[in-house]
This record gives C-alpha cells, sequence and structure tokens, in this order.
C-alpha cells in the first residue's frame, strides 16, 4: 500500500508540472502575438500561416510598389517589391514602426516612395540575382538569413554563411558555357565576379534591409584564394576613336538607314558628352530642348548645349555636361538630338532613343515611331556592333586583341583622344572627370582609359627620358 501510494503521489505530481508547462507556454505563446514579437530569423517551408503587424504592413508597401510599377519607366519598384517579399524573413521594417504605423496611410506613403527610390534599376538588376542565391540556400538549408546577436548564433552563422561561399566558389570555378562559340566549355568566372556575389548580398543588406553587412574571415580567405588561382588580364572596352566616329557617321549619311542614322545618332551624342549607355538612357528630354539654368545660364548657345541626365550610374541626382557645339551638323550632338526627337515625335517621350526591332534572319533593325517605347541596350549593342563591322573599324590597338565593342567604347575613346591629342594644349584630368561627371575618387579610372599603342607609349615618354639624359 504504502508503494502504490508513492507511486501515485508521484504521478499526480508529474501530471501537475506538465500543465504547469503547458499554461506558461501558452502564455507566452499569447504574449508574443500581442506584442507582436518577430525576427528576421530563417524560415523553413512549412512557415506559419499566421501574420503579424509586420508581414499587413510589408505586405500593404509591396502591393503598393507593385501599382507604383506601372506608371513608371524604371523597373526599380517592382525589383525592391520582388525583393521584399522574397526576404526570407529578414524586413526593413521593425515590429515597432510597424506597429506605429499600420494604421497611418501618409506615412505608408511616404515608406513607400523611400523604398521605391532607394535603388536604380541597373544596380539591383546587377546585386539582386546573388540575393537571391544566398536566400534559397539558406532556405533549403534551413540557416538563418541574418546573424543574430548572440554570440554563440553568430558563429553558427559565420559557419553556415561560409557554406555558401564555398558552394559560390564552386560555382565561379566550374562555370559552363550554355550560349556562344564556347558553348559546353568549362571556363572559371574572373575574381571580380566571385567577389561581387558578397558585394551585392551586403548591397542589399544595407540599402534595403538596413541592416550590418555580412563579414566573416572565410569569405576573405576565398576571396584571396580564387584571385590568386584564377586571375585574368585585365580586358577594357575597345575605344571608340574621333575617327572611327566620322567614319560610322559618313556610312550612316551613305546608307541612308533609319537603323544605321539612329545609331550615329546615338554615337555622337554618347561620345560628346563621354557617357555611357545609362546616361543616353536617362536622358531628360524635356529639359534638354530647352531649358534656362539658373546657375549655369541659357541651355543652348553658339559655343555649347546644356544636355540634362536624370541621374547616371554615380549620381542618383540630375546632372548636366556642357556639349560642345560642332560646324559640321553630322557631328553636333544638339542637331543630332534634335533630329531624332522631331523625326520620331519624342518631344514627351519618357527616353530619347526609339525602340527598335530586328528583322527575323537578317541584321537589320526597324524603328518604331510608338512615342511611348524606347530603346534598350542589349538591342542597341547588337545594332551598334553591326554598324562597326559595316565601317570597317578594326583593331587600332596592340592591346586590343579578341575585345568586342561595347557601349562603354565611347567614354573610353573620348579620354583617349582628349588626353593624347592634347600634346599642344594638354586637357586637365579635372576637366575630363568634369564632363563625364567621374566621381571625385576616379582619377584612377580616367588615366586607366588612356589606351595607347606601345609605339604611341614609347612615343610620348622619348623626349622626357632623352631630355633627363642630355639636356643640363
Amino acid at each position: 500500500m504504502t508503494t502504490a501510494a508513492t507511486a501515485l503521489s508521484t504521478n499526480e505530481h508529474d501530471t501537475t508540472t506538465l500543465l504547469w508547462i503547458i499554461l506558461m507556454l501558452a502564455i507566452l505563446c499569447w504574449y508574443n502575438k500581442q506584442h507582436d514579437v518577430s525576427y528576421p530569423r530563417r524560415r523553413s517551408r512549412s512557415k506559419s500561416k499566421t501574420k503579424t503587424t509586420t508581414d499587413v504592413v510589408l505586405a500593404k508597401i509591396i502591393k503598393a510598389l507593385r501599382s507604383k510599377d506601372k506608371n513608371k519607366a524604371s523597373k526599380a519598384a517592382l525589383k525592391i517589391a520582388n525583393l521584399l517579399e522574397s526576404g526570407g524573413g529578414v524586413s526593413p521594417i521593425t515590429p515597432g514602426l510597424a506597429e506605429n504605423i499600420q494604421h497611418d496611410e501618409d506615412a505608408l506613403e511616404i515608406m513607400t516612395e523611400v523604398l521605391s527610390h532607394q535603388q536604380r534599376d541597373n544596380t539591383l538588376k546587377q546585386y539582386g540575382p546573388a540575393w537571391r542565391r544566398w536566400v534559397e540556400f539558406a532556405i533549403d538549408h534551413e540557416y538563418d538569413i541574418y546573424p543574430q546577436a548572440d554570440t554563440n548564433e553568430r558563429q553558427k552563422f559565420d559557419a553556415d554563411f561560409g557554406h555558401f561561399a564555398v558552394t559560390e566558389y564552386k560555382r565561379c570555378r566550374d562555370k559552363i558555357y550554355t550560349t556562344g562559340v564556347n558553348k559546353g566549355k568549362k571556363h572559371p568566372n574572373t575574381p571580380g565576379t566571385y567577389a561581387q556575389v558578397f558585394q551585392g548580398i551586403n548591397h542589399i543588406i544595407t540599402h534595403i534591409f538596413g541592416l550590418t553587412s555580412i563579414t566573416t574571415p572565410l569569405v576573405q580567405t576565398l576571396k584571396v584564394a580564387y584571385k590568386a588561382q584564377y586571375s585574368r588580364p585585365v580586358v577594357k572596352a575597345r575605344p571608340m576613336l574621333g575617327r572611327h566616329l566620322v567614319k560610322l557617321v559618313k556610312l550612316a549619311d551613305r546608307l541612308n538607314q533609319d537603323w544605321l542614322t539612329l545609331t550615329a545618332d546615338i554615337a555622337v551624342m554618347a561620345w560628346m558628352s563621354a557617357g555611357r549607355w545609362d546616361c543616353i538612357y536617362n536622358i531628360d528630354v524635356q529639359k534638354s530642348i530647352d531649358n534656362h539654368c539658373p546657375i549655369m545660364g541659357p541651355g543652348l548657345t553658339d559655343e555649347y548645349w546644356l544636355l540634362y541626365m536624370k541621374q547616371r550610374k554615380n549620381r542618383k541626382h540630375e546632372t548636366l555636361t556642357e556639349c560642345l557645339r560642332i560646324d559640321d551638323k553630322r557631328l553636333d550632338p544638339r542637331s543630332r538630338f534634335v533630329s531624332v526627337v522631331t523625326k520620331y515625335g519624342r518631344e514627351k517621350s519618357e527616353r530619347w532613343a526609339p525602340r527598335c526591332k530586328k528583322v527575323p534572319g537578317k541584321n537589320l533593325w526597324t524603328v518604331d515611331s510608338n512615342p511611348s517605347n524606347y530603346l534598350v541596350y542589349d538591342t542597341f549593342l547588337q545594332m551598334f556592333r553591326h554598324a562597326m563591322k559595316l565601317a570597317n573599324i578594326q583593331n587600332e590597338f596592340d592591346c586590343e586583341q579578341g575585345r568586342k565593342w561595347s557601349c562603354h567604347a565611347f567614354r573610353q575613346g573620348f579620354v583617349t583622344n582628349i588626353r593624347h591629342n592634347g600634346k599642344e594644349t594638354p586637357i586637365r584630368v579635372e576637366t575630363i572627370a568634369r564632363h563625364g561627371t567621374w566621381n571625385e575618387d576616379s582619377v584612377p579610372v580616367i588615366l586607366g582609359y588612356s589606351n595607347a599603342s606601345a609605339s604611341e607609349h614609347v612615343a610620348a615618354l622619348r623626349p622626357a627620358v632623352l631630355a633627363a639624359l642630355y639636356k643640363v
């Protein structure tokens, strides 16, 4: 009897303890739900269907970003929405902020505007894939997307992120060409491509989600090792020199085909403004037609024309370039600009260059007269390369072998010509930097654009060397 009573008493005690544990867990779950306790942790495939206030607010902002995109030529808002939607539990909206603004429509509208203007479309297009690969990898392996404050958790995260870094090392090293003449061949990506994976992830982490960048010792070691093993000679864009531009313009004038004339129009505009494709893409048509700047003065004089860009690669705000006026209308950027605007009715268009469509099976393109449609990078690059082939412009530099024409040719060629042709009137680097809107710290970049053959290089050095050796 005594043994049975003891067993019964023990069972009752265990039952009471279990009930207390269940009750405490229920209270904890209720508290978390009431106070919207959420953390940027891993999301497994079987994530909870219960929506927190943060989820609700983020969903509203994502919906607003998508609707905002419908009325804009830029796709940045849509890309931001996609990144937020696939954030894997990481969110720029903290639980406290979500609680405060969930019913404040003005605050929600401001947050939507801020997020939609955080990054440019090209930047997101470049860095987005790396972030998505990391999120998918973390979800598949049930890893945290972002490290926690706890030291032990941080050590675990570093190991998990190191696993991803090693996997990316293999992906970049074992790259297989899927198109072109090298289709099916294995060729490692450049060290810059591997490093860009982590640059892209940290760019999204810091600029979109407002968190601290991810750095681990192993990632740094892997980048150094990859660079040591798979480095290649630096391949710069082929420079389009002034004489190349003249030759292309004359060819377009002689053949009189709309697509070729448009290619020459864009080439003149880009070369004269030392611009990238991004600069041409972001021309402010209305302001560039006729604008009087309170700082710079009139937009058009006999000496120059102010070409306005809504933004550039390193500038998220409006910029302008003072383009020289040239007596030969075929090489005058203002005349080329107005010709396109007038011919294709683009006075009120969002983009300056009209869309072109390739004729199937032929190296010909038709120019779309719809002022709402616009030319994209890939199409223009095809047109430009074929135009240069028609003009029979071959390699002229001993460092050019194997290089293809790219849309950076105008910027590269402008700097090459201006610096090497300024023997009697040397052009200062800061003048070139102002014209092409380079960053203030980009002098090494500008110097790197100075293409010259070996003969030209030693010819430039010879007078100074001989003077140092033989003149007292």
